[in-house]
């Protein structure tokens, strides 16, 4: 398109007239602009015109939180920021090097200028707030909100209003790509703080992966509370003149612009519509390129979710309107969307409007069976003659996941989603398990009783979050017949022997085990020796042994004794006759005394016959019973038969 021609053409007659007539007012109550300093600042303009109010606004009805801007600004993140400049109204830094290349609109810029009522300038400082729509000859911006800003005299250093600066490394090369600068709650003339905004921009040379790829401008937001400073006949922050979102060539033709706003609320009317209300704003971002040489922007997304990303529960409904912004007029922008995903095909109802403002409604009551993430493409193109095309990504994800590591999530047809507690045991009962909402499940190890699972050890106790085997357990059976052990996979195992072992039977000895158990040996030896008594043993309290009588004290018990009369001299007497022969005890308990006084008479006869003379048989007999006995030897049996009278 011929826009040398075409955007000369978007300005009104209107416009002319209230531009002129603006600058014809100026002039009477100014006169001639006032030289200025040699950095471009005027510190006395405002204060010639601007009444002074009766009191700054102490307490902030409205403000915002830079931490939620595309570059945040907070406590952990300050230190990669510097302070542009103090606390003023209508001033400027000075000229920074950007250290890249920033296009716009085919102008090639290595350096930039800060300004205080939300602008970066280019080719020099921009100090003055000039309510002109664009195009504008006059200045070269990039304004996120050109609007009368004023930092002086904070009254809440709680919450500071301040301008800040920092550079990013993008795409990752160790240089820098991108030059950021956001204003944190600043308020407005003339230093009313009761309303604050809150917002930032960000240029590049179109390589940062944050902006897009090949985007080299990103307006930020948080809460934005007002349009208008008292000089241009605001009130408590609003009036008929409005802010301006958008960039300016500074050539009279090229521009681009967002939209206008001048009131609270949050209606929109689109870039060249009526001017809308300044929470539209709230938590936008806008990324889109200068970088062009035909002077045509493409389509501007807005109202997307940061990240490009909306997350859904079952059973919650979506309802949605996304734009695309024709950034110049009087251009028409239609859409067409990608659905790889099958979004669609589970519920997603899409309503799709071409326009100078391209609205997409997107709604949506997805079920437990839409569980899933859904990618959707845009494609947003404008008609002119040479036409560009913006590709904007949309991420739908259903699903359950609450982010609380402490829940197990699930689907329940009737009802949605079910978040259950409880997922963080472990199985293991060493350790005390709970759940910390910020980092997940905590295992702690305790020193709770246990089994190891070992059973050769006793009263086993955790240790270090793992079960520490006890003292070894006892096998022994209390059975000498069995060799006790422990194996770690049978426990106590109880093998039989063959030791020598105690029956508890006192009558046997060399008791043996046999069978697992003590098997009695050979009788004990109960005997005493003792003649006069009778031996025996009792199972129970053993040997037993029982006294006899031995009347004639020969040591023989009565109770055997064949001679309980013995004759007890000393040698073998017949009649008076002592042989000198030892009167010996027989086992009988006879002695030789009795044996012979048992067959009568004193004599032997040498001319008897033994036949018939008994006695002396008998005597004869006895002696040759003891001799072959050995109780008498041949010389002793000679010395009795000599008391006998005769000899044989």
């Amino acid at each position: 398109m011929d826009l040398g021609n075409a955007k000369s053409r978007r300005v009104s007659h209107a416009s002319i007239r209230a531009g002129l007539l603006a600058c014809a007012v100026w002039f009477l109550s100014e006169g001639p602009a006032p030289p200025r300093a040699a950095d471009g600042h005027d510190p006395d303009r405002k204060s010639v015109a601007k009444p002074v109010g009766a009191g700054t606004s102490v307490e902030a009805l409205c403000s915002g939180d830079a931490g939620g801007l595309l570059y945040p600004l907070d406590a952990t993140t300050i230190g990669d920021w510097t302070l542009a400049f103090p606390g003023c109204d209508d001033c400027s830094g000075p000229s920074t090097p950007l250290g890249f290349t920033f296009h716009l609109y085919g102008d090639l810029y290595t350096e930039a200028f800060v300004n205080n009522n939300g602008n970066v300038s280019f080719g020099g400082p921009y100090d003055a707030f000039e309510p002109q729509d664009f195009p504008d000859t006059r200045y070269r911006i990039v304004g996120p909100f050109y609007a009368d800003a004023d930092n002086r005299d904070n009254p809440d250093q709680a919450l500071p209003a301040d301008v800040y600066q920092r550079f990013v490394d993008g795409d990752g090369d160790g240089s820098p790509d991108t030059f950021v600068v956001t204003w944190r709650n600043v308020g407005y003339f003339e230093r009313s703080f009761d309303r604050r905004n809150t917002f930032q921009v960000a240029i590049s040379d179109g390589t940062n992966e944050a902006m897009g790829l090949g985007n080299n401008v990103c307006f930020s937001y948080d809460v934005m509370c007002w349009t208008t400073g008292r000089f241009d006949g605001g009130v408590g922050g609003f009036g008929p003149t409005p802010a301006r979102v958008g960039v300016n060539r500074g050539d009279g033709v090229d521009f681009a612009q967002i939209g206008r706003f001048n009131h609270d609320g949050s209606d929109y009317h689109g870039p060249f519509g009526e001017p809308g209300g300044v929470h539209y704003l709230d938590h936008q971002r806008f990324c889109f390129s200068t970088a062009t040489s035909n002077g045509n922007l493409c389509p501007i997304a807005a109202d997307f979710p940061p990240g490009g990303r909306l997350v859904l529960a079952p059973t919650e409904s979506l309802s949605r309107v996304l734009r695309f912004l024709s950034p110049e007029a009087p251009q028409t922008t239609t859409v067409t969307l990608d659905d790889p995903g099958g979004a669609q095909s589970k519920g997603l109802a899409v309503t799709n409007q071409s326009g100078n403002v391209a609205t997409l409604g997107l709604d949506w009551a997805p079920t437990c069976a839409s569980l899933g993430s859904y990618p959707l493409v845009f494609h947003a193109t404008d008609d002119v003659t040479e036409p560009c095309t913006t590709a904007q990504r949309l991420e739908i994800v259903v699903t359950c996941d609450d982010q609380n590591p402490c829940t197990q999530d699930s689907c329940d047809p009737a009802t949605g989603c079910v978040h259950s507690t409880g997922g963080c045991d472990d199985g293991n009962p060493c350790t005390d398990d709970a759940c910390d909402s910020g980092g997940g499940c905590v295992h702690t190890p305790n020193t709770a009783p246990c089994d190891d699972g070992n059973p050769c050890t006793a009263d086993d106790r955790c240790d270090g979050g793992r079960c520490a085997g006890g003292p070894a357990v006892s096998c022994d059976d209390q059975n000498a017949c069995t060799d006790d052990a422990c194996d770690p996979a049978r426990g106590c195992v109880h093998r039989n022997n063959e030791a020598s072992c105690d029956d508890g039977n006192p009558c046997t000895v060399q008791d043996r085990c046999r069978r697992r158990s003590c098997t009695g040996g050979r009788p004990a030896g109960w005997r005493d020796g003792a003649p006069c008594t009778r031996d025996s043993c009792d199972p129970a309290s053993g040997c037993v042994h029982v006294a006899g009588s031995d009347e004639d004290g020969d040591g023989v018990c009565d109770r055997i004794d064949q001679c309980p009369h013995s004759i007890r001299t000393p040698t073998v007497v017949v009649g008076t006759c002592d042989s000198g022969v030892p009167n010996v005890t027989l086992r009988s308990g006879c002695t030789i005394a009795d044996l012979l006084a048992a067959c009568g008479g004193s004599r032997l006869s040498p001319h008897s016959d033994s036949r018939s003379d008994r006695g002396a048989s008998c005597v004869a007999n006895t002696l040759d019973r003891l001799r072959r006995l050995h109780a008498i030897d041949q010389r002793q049996k000679r010395a009795i038969e000599r008391c006998y009278g005769g000899e044989r």
